[in-house]
């Protein structure tokens, strides 16, 4: 059976699988557990609380609206640590090195797992140290990361193209849609690191999964040209981007018609595209509302879903 879970983690992305050979990868990893006060906002006017608007303290806002929308996020190390009794990561992929996809790198590998293999694009994008000064995000993290995608023995590093096929991944029913080197040149003459982005296709013989990283556009454009037939009919979608229209391409959509989209985010995007998925997807689940969602998917196409929430 292929389990693949997908963490509560806020605004960013952590998926967690188990193949059926016994190995595990992380596909990103976020350990953010806090509502700005924006997503409180947001939230309450969802929940048709409007009038919550008109309170004057922050604190009370908060209050009532933490009351409303009880549903914590998920630290993936936490997670990982209290399922999974091993010091050891076979897989953790990078998608692409933006921070909501890295924050929480340092205390995985630090404190709690050697990893084994670490997936990376062939990119030259550089972040200056400085500007974590003040920020949100933990400067370890992001040297965590430089010393990973560096290794020379330990962990192995892998930085693979479309169509790369190797044995252990391979085996695991990994397919890589993207990047290109072409897509890779593109995204650092755009200073965008999303269209850097991989795309995995996981197949367990008929369930197919897409695992959509924060591709842009021009990177489904690239896949619906390069390799439509592999997107076909897939059952489950990790909609780009958290679910942003920077991340949606109807015509990549149309042809995966997927039974499940789901959204890893935090807050409702201003440009938010759930509408646009719902339009060919069976459901569309957002981290938010249904907190971690699990897969268990079988060969014969079955997949049985358990969420945190039921809302």
């Amino acid at each position: 059976m292929l389990r693949i879970h997908f963490l509560n983690v806020g605004h960013g992305d952590c998926t967690i699988i188990e193949f059926p050979s016994g190995r595990l990868a992380m596909v990103d990893i976020n350990n953010s557990r806090v509502l700005d006060e924006k997503s409180l906002r947001e939230v309450a006017s969802e929940l048709n609380l409007e009038a919550l608007a008109l309170v004057e303290s922050t604190a009370s806002l908060r209050t009532v609206i933490a009351k409303a929308y009880e549903i914590p996020l998920t630290d993936p190390v936490d997670y990982y640590e209290d399922r999974w009794k091993t010091n050891t990561l076979f897989r953790f992929v990078c998608t692409h090195p933006d921070m909501d996809h890295l924050t929480g790198l340092y205390r995985l590998h630090e404190e709690l797992v050697s990893i084994q293999n670490f997936w990376d694009s062939k990119h030259s994008f550089t972040q200056d140290e400085s500007s974590f000064k003040g920020s949100l995000y933990d400067v370890r993290d992001w040297r965590t990361y430089q010393e990973l995608r560096t290794s020379t023995s330990d962990p192995k590093v892998l930085k693979l193209e479309r169509f790369a096929e190797g044995e252990f991944y391979s085996d695991d029913g990994i397919e890589i849609l993207a990047p290109t080197t072409e897509l890779i040149e593109l995204a650092e003459s755009k200073r965008d690191k999303n269209t850097a982005s991989y795309v995995l296709l996981v197949k367990h013989g008929k369930t197919r999964v897409i695992l959509g990283g924060d591709a842009s556009k021009d990177v489904w454009q690239d896949i619906v040209s390069a390799c439509s037939s592999k997107i076909e009919n897939v059952s489950i979608l990790k909609a780009s981007h958290h679910g942003r229209d920077s991340g949606f391409f109807e015509d990549a959509v149309k042809i995966m018609k997927p039974g499940c989209t789901v959204v890893s985010v935090g807050k409702k995007p201003e440009t938010d595209a759930s509408n646009k998925y719902k339009k060919y997807s069976g459901s569309v689940w957002s981290t938010r509302w249904k907190g971690n969602i699990v897969f268990d998917c079988d060969k014969d196409g079955s997949i049985k879903a358990t969420t945190q929430y039921d809302r």
